[in-house]
Formats: C-alpha cells, sequence, structure tokens
C-alpha cells in the first residue's frame, strides 16, 4: 500500500486525503486519493494499487495499452494525447478553455496514476508528479 508522506506536489500543499475511497469505474478500494491545493491552482492525486485485484489489473494494462503510442487528437476546448515524458508513457487530457490537465500514467509495474488539475498546464503538473519520488512511497 501506499505510505501517506506526500505533503507538497510542486508549491501546493496537501489539504486533504482518504484511503480506500470508493471510485466509479474502479474495481479495487486499495488505493489513496491526494488533494493540493495554493490559491486557485487544485490538484488531486489517485494512487492505485492493481496488484491485488484482477479488474484493477486490467486498468492497469487499458491504461498501458491506451499510452503505447504517440498520438494526439484535438478537441473543442484542448486535446488529448499519449507521449513519452521523461521515460514514462502518459496520457494527457487538457482543457485549454479553463486551464484543467488530467494525466494519467502507470508506475513501479504495478500503479496507475492519475492527477488532475486546475489552473495547472499539463507541463506543470508533470513537472510536479516527475519530481515525487513514489519509490518511498511503496510499502512493502
Amino acid at each position: 500500500m501506499i505510505k501517506i508522506t506526500l505533503y507538497l506536489l510542486g508549491n501546493l500543499k496537501r489539504t486533504t486525503y482518504e484511503v480506500g475511497k470508493t471510485i466509479e469505474r474502479l474495481p479495487t478500494l486499495n488505493n489513496i486519493e491526494i488533494q493540493f491545493e495554493k490559491a486557485s491552482k487544485k490538484a488531486t492525486v489517485t494512487i492505485v494499487d492493481c496488484v491485488a485485484s484482477k479488474a484493477a489489473a486490467g486498468i492497469y494494462t487499458a491504461t498501458l495499452d491506451m499510452a503505447s503510442r504517440d498520438w494526439k487528437d484535438k478537441t473543442k476546448t484542448g486535446y488529448s494525447s499519449a507521449s513519452n515524458k521523461d521515460g514514462t508513457r502518459v496520457m494527457i487530457d487538457y482543457n485549454e478553455a479553463e486551464v484543467k490537465t488530467s494525466l494519467i500514467y502507470n508506475i513501479s509495474e504495478r500503479f496507475v496514476v492519475k492527477a488532475e488539475a486546475t489552473q495547472i498546464t499539463p507541463e506543470t503538473l508533470w513537472s510536479y508528479l516527475k519530481a515525487l519520488n513514489f519509490e518511498k512511497l511503496i510499502d512493502r
């Protein structure tokens, strides 16, 4: 499971967290959701441990498959894409009009990370996430 040691995400401070939350379309409670905030900037990071559930492992595999190649689709308000970010395959949804970002990726061959933010660009959110040492968070 994940240790709750994340207090900062970039310059945003942790405001709340919840362990074992029921998440729509997610068949496992082995997760943690952490919320961060500073002024108008807000981010929610959900980390799901997919190792103990076959259905959750399916979500890990689907994420791996959807992000396996580079693609980019324009939307009415921004874009959706998948690309390599510093050696990690990441799916991005960005609403430029509202400055809303969603990043989804896999780590440590067992976790799915979903980060959603307002008033934070995909590049900035990724810089915050890549600075985290997820290996230190894993309780083995």
